[in-house]
């Protein structure tokens, strides 16, 4: 029996910019007396905040009581499509949202905030937040995060360190200048900063797949309230308190038509509390300037029942509860088997357990999903494995007749190295210099993944 190599593989995202971008404004940081003609303060005591540039970097510090602001003006049309780029050398938590970039700006303070803020990066409209999202495995938290706006029309699309995060729309200011906002008492290093004149397009992320070996989930968003989240031993386990808000957790998509699966034991616990495989969508920002999150969660108990759940934000709705089966027995434990997939076409998603059809007729929620992930109810032990979710039509490749050798033959496939694995992490070919039969080439149509998160899907086409 083939030992089963376990790996956590994801899809890497990618910029896509368009080509030819004109330079509008671009400062290295390299010389003052360079950098000193292309901004100015709104304080009028220059003492009262300071600025060093050298070597690449431009540290600021604001003594005064006032909010300070080291500014660019643009000559002539402001631009309303560009790329806005620069560097926040110190670490989110030492920032705090006290620091950041305002663009966009107009009078004084109007325009958009984008900062850091502990593990989360924020951008303000006025008191409103237009976009958050967490800085995961894409965040160094030691500093030196490059962040990216880029603009078009109404919509901005955010990057941290060239990995796509997320977009929003906002149609508050089309244009204005650019600025550095120190607040009162905050000192911030920044590092080089540039405007090209070009919109930059996002890829979203299309699959993703964690075997909880290895990577302490550094891939997930996660909202604990209590609850003990760890990985350990391959496994995803969590722990959580009784009378404690429901955790959950996800990984950050923007999908309509896909599949996503896990595997998850009921170690011990409440037999009514729920868990399992959530949806993830965000409402509009309130007032405090903090998001909360949608979500609709296909989910099962240890008491062998299952149901799908809405949280609308402010209650939580039964749909249907049933006895399930099929699990795998351990002796002391089942190990269940959750999937919930959107088809092309289709209105409604499907809830299977255990390779049974649930439910097919749940609608496609009314919000925009921005991750899917795990879900549970307080009073539960937990152990989750082989977690996966991949959008549907994702890239593929499909071997014809005569793409194959002959019956009998031996042929080399060129692009060396490449290890593949499932959606559950196994490791399944490697494609590399060594010769591959006509069988073995065959023999496993689906969905893989390699370490660097390319993907292929097999099909098989019979042989003439």
């Amino acid at each position: 029996m083939s030992k089963i190599i376990k790996k956590s593989v994801f899809s890497v995202l990618m910029i896509c910019a368009l080509a030819n971008a004109a330079v509008i404004f671009e400062d290295d940081f390299t010389s003052h007396a360079v950098s000193r003609d292309k901004w100015m303060t709104n304080l009028s005591d220059t003492n009262m905040m300071t600025v060093k540039v050298d070597g690449g970097n431009c540290a600021i510090n604001n003594k005064s009581i006032y909010t300070g602001l080291y500014r660019h003006a643009f000559t002539g049309t402001k631009p309303s499509v560009f790329t806005l780029s620069f560097v926040m050398r110190d670490a989110p938590a030492a920032i705090n949202g006290k620091a950041g970039v305002l663009f966009c700006q107009s009078n004084d303070f109007d325009g958009y905030f984008i900062t850091l803020y502990d593990n989360y990066l924020y951008v303000f409209e006025g008191q409103n937040t237009v976009f958050s999202t967490t800085l995961n495995f894409d965040g160094n938290p030691n500093g030196n995060n490059e962040i990216t706006v880029s603009k078009n029309g109404a919509v901005f699309n955010i990057f941290l360190n060239g990995v796509f995060k997320g977009n929003f729309t906002n149609s508050k200011y089309d244009s204005g200048d650019v600025a550095f906002l120190v607040h009162a008492g905050t000192s911030v290093v920044l590092g080089p900063v540039s405007v090209t004149d070009q919109f930059t397009v996002g890829k979203e992320r299309t699959s993703f797949a964690d075997n909880f070996e290895g990577n302490n989930l550094k891939y997930w968003n996660q909202f604990a309230d209590g609850a003990t989240i760890k990985e350990e031993a391959g496994k995803l386990k969590i722990t959580t308190p009784s009378g404690k808000a429901a955790p959950f957790m996800f990984v950050d998509f923007n999908l309509t038509n896909f599949e996503a699966g896990v595997e998850v034991s009921h170690r011990s616990g409440s037999a009514s509390s729920v868990y399992g495989i959530t949806l993830v969508g965000k409402t509009p920002p309130n007032n405090e300037g903090y998001f909360s999150y949608l979500t609709v969660s296909f989910v099962i108990t240890g008491g062998r029942s299952w149901c799908i759940m809405r949280n609308t934000g402010s209650s939580v709705t039964l749909e249907k509860d049933n006895i399930i089966g099929g699990a795998v027995d351990q002796g002391v434990y089942f190990v269940d088997t959750l999937k919930v997939q959107k088809k092309s076409g289709s209105s409604t998603y499907e809830f299977s357990v255990n390779g049974k059809l649930l439910s097919s007729a749940y609608p496609v929620v009314d919000f925009d999903i921005i991750g899917i992930g795990l879900f549970c109810e307080d009073n539960l032990n937990l152990e989750f494995d082989n977690f996966y979710a991949v959008q549907e039509g994702a890239t593929s490749i499909t071997w014809k007749p005569n793409q194959r050798p002959a019956a009998g033959s031996k042929q080399f496939i060129q692009n060396s190295g490449h290890t593949f694995y499932d959606l559950r992490g196994r490791k399944r070919f490697t494609v590399g210099q060594q010769p591959l039969s006509r069988g073995a080439q065959t023999r496993a149509a689906g969905m893989y993944l390699n370490e660097q998160g390319r993907e292929i899907r097999i099909k098989k086409t019979p042989l003439k």
